[in-house]
């Protein structure tokens, strides 16, 4: 890195060590939680509701064959639904766990 900022996010150069900490702390915690991300979201309500509702909203604003770039997308859930309605997603997360299990849940 050179001095300046701290690209992607633009931090001042001295913030560049603490940024970096924090999202290799995040990305550690998150990998931990993939294996049982779903079943803690499919066990809870408010959750499951939030989903139905995102999901009519989406599908209102992007009919097939839109493109969506999904941030933070964890294991998938929503972008195989919308998927599975004709939208093209592109997804991303930091978690290289969460990813696989997005992928797997793509390809089945």
């Amino acid at each position: 890195m050179n001095k300046g900022t701290c690209f992607p996010v633009f931090f001042p150069y001295e913030y560049c060590n603490l940024l970096e900490d924090y999202l290799s702390h995040t990305k550690t915690a998150v990998n931990r939680l993939a294996s049982g991300y779903d079943e803690l979201e499919s066990a809870n309500a408010v959750i499951k509701w939030m989903r139905s509702v995102i999901q009519k909203i989406y599908q209102h604003y992007f009919p097939p064959g839109s493109e969506l770039l999904e941030i933070n997308s964890g294991t998938g859930t929503d972008a195989v639904i919308l998927a599975t309605k004709g939208i093209k997603i592109f997804a991303n997360d930091i978690s290289p766990a969460m990813i696989e299990i997005l992928r797997t849940k793509a390809i089945t």
